[in-house]
């Protein structure tokens, strides 16, 4: 329904505590700025142009550490804009848990 990737919209939605009366009407009137303050608004501009060159078309990343090609769903946002695959974020995340 917010024409977002759906790793964007679990996101927003816990960010919203998964009240989708709340956050539709948030999103509804600056999603830009729902997108901003969630951490998102990389992924989803790269959904939407991929979504603008066909519809069945989806645009592909490329991984900051593994560079390797992946869908948006398949990615890791950070709010810089900086993107991982989710393997490479899940091995980062694994090894600094070892690390303490």
């Amino acid at each position: 329904m917010l024409s977002i990737p759906a790793s964007a919209a679990a996101i927003i939605m816990r960010e919203h505590k998964w009240m989708k009366e709340r956050l539709f009407e948030d999103f509804l009137s600056d999603p830009e700025r729902i997108q901003e303050k969630c951490g998102v608004r990389a992924r989803c501009s790269a959904f939407v142009s991929g979504n603008q060159k066909g519809k069945n078309h989806v645009e592909s990343s490329d991984c900051s550490i593994c560079f390797d090609d992946f869908t948006p769903n398949e990615m890791f946002g950070m709010a810089c804009g900086h993107e991982f695959c989710k393997g490479c974020w899940n091995g980062y995340i694994d090894g600094k848990i070892r690390d303490g």
